[in-house]
């Protein structure tokens, strides 16, 4: 009964790979040609945006804390009131303001 191709077979498979595959001489053991040895290609530019920040020269010193500002002692300020330690989506005046209008309307439709 023939159901698979005789590529699949194991005997194929072994009679593929009965031959020794020797490996190569080392590079010491190739035969001198004369010419000269070939050079590497060229370094291309890498896919994708450059680096932001500069590289930093070999005797410059790197801050401790890194390059970026933390913001842990920069106060918030609200564009609608005006006051710090909250800013426009958070203000507790804008809240109250849109609770009145709500209320507002309520009693107007009553």
């Amino acid at each position: 009964m023939n159901y698979v191709a005789d590529c699949y077979k194991k005997e194929t498979y072994t009679n593929i790979y009965v031959h020794k595959i020797t490996p190569i001489n080392p590079i010491e053991q190739w035969p001198k040609t004369g010419l000269e040895p070939m050079a590497m290609p060229p370094d291309r530019a890498k896919p994708g945006r450059p680096k932001k920040l500069r590289r930093l020269q070999h005797d410059e010193v790197v801050p401790r804390n890194g390059t970026r500002i933390t913001r842990k002692y920069v106060q918030v300020k609200c564009s609608k009131c005006g006051e710090k330690g909250h800013n426009i989506k958070t203000c507790f005046r804008r809240k109250q303001q849109t609770e009145v209008i709500l209320v507002f309307i309520i009693l107007k439709s009553c």
